[in-house]
């Protein structure tokens, strides 16, 4: 008998996730992502009652569902009062994982950490009629927990930044992204000009300046980006693309009342065709999710001229 796990010593199947009888059972990796707020601020989290059979569904659904948590975030309506003190990301998972499961969330960037029930009470309520109505029922305790914590900005940096991307909220209430192309990024450049003492244009040498004060290279981490900034930054990727490629750009605006934002994308034209360009998913694949050691140094022109080069 386990001592410290005493009911699960006696009753073993109490230690994995089990389906409901005469229930349809939702995906193993769980659609439903909380915000958690903490002392210290907020969380993501995500739960897994089940590793997939294969360990490639594991790996893209996790994956994307991790992608769509940010997108959404994001992409959210200016007006919207999104939390900007994101700290990390948390997995709770309800089954024993094997070597390669194990991996593949290491992979994700995630470290195992310890379960402190007492910690966890609220969440594991929330989390018990999730898997309910999902269809399945759940042990007392997960099998492990998982984290990630978010890079925060330099200190020095981070008041500047949450001013600017305040600044833009306030001034973006009125349309949502693609409304206006240019909009936002002229109220980015201005807001850096006035903050920085730096000017901005639609060419490299703005594209650099950009990258250099609002996106972060770190390899195999999470990175912290707040929802106006990053669509300013999707925006004046339009503009640079209108004045340094041989391509038309128009600005894909959502459909009002929409149950979620529409992400930041853009209709570009080359001599292939018409092409969509997801700019916003690009952002978040590029300076948000972990990225390899690899691909962190590339900048952001360099990762628009290539993609353009692609299309």
């Amino acid at each position: 008998m386990d001592e410290h796990r005493p009911l699960d010593s006696l009753l073993p199947q109490l230690s994995r996730s089990e389906p409901i009888p005469e229930m349809t059972q939702g995906p193993e990796v769980h659609a439903q992502v909380f915000e958690v707020q903490l002392e210290e601020g907020h969380e993501w989290l995500y739960s897994i009652w089940r590793e997939p059979e294969q360990l490639t569904e594991l790996d893209s659904q996790l994956r994307r569902l991790l992608e769509v948590t940010q997108l959404l975030y994001l992409s959210h309506a200016a007006d919207k009062d999104n939390p900007s003190d994101f700290i990390g990301i948390r997995l709770l998972v309800f089954d024993q994982l094997s070597v390669g499961a194990i991996r593949v969330l290491e992979g994700l960037g995630l470290t195992r950490t310890i379960f402190d029930p007492d910690a966890y009470r609220n969440r594991m309520t929330s989390l018990e009629n999730q898997a309910m109505q999902a269809g399945w029922s759940i042990p007392l305790r997960p099998q492990s927990v998982w984290h990630a914590a978010i890079v925060q900005p330099d200190p020095a940096l981070r008041g500047p930044l949450l001013r600017i991307d305040s600044k833009l909220r306030d001034k973006l209430e009125e349309n949502r992204w693609g409304e206006v192309p240019g909009e936002s990024s002229r109220l980015l450049a201005e807001q850096v000009k006035m903050t920085f003492g730096v000017s901005i244009e639609p060419n490299r040498a703005g594209m650099d300046q950009i990258d250099l004060l609002f996106l972060d290279h770190t390899p195999t981490s999470f990175r912290w980006m707040l929802p106006s900034t990053f669509k300013s930054v999707c925006d004046f990727v339009g503009v640079y693309l209108q004045a340094n490629h041989p391509t038309r750009v128009g600005w894909a605006v959502g459909k009002k009342g929409a149950d979620f934002p529409a992400p930041p994308l853009f209709r570009v034209t080359s001599a292939k065709g018409p092409r969509m360009f997801p700019i916003g998913a690009e952002i978040v694949r590029w300076f948000v999710l972990p990225t390899t050691e690899s691909e962190a140094p590339k900048t952001l022109a360099d990762h628009i001229d290539d993609t353009i080069a692609g299309l």
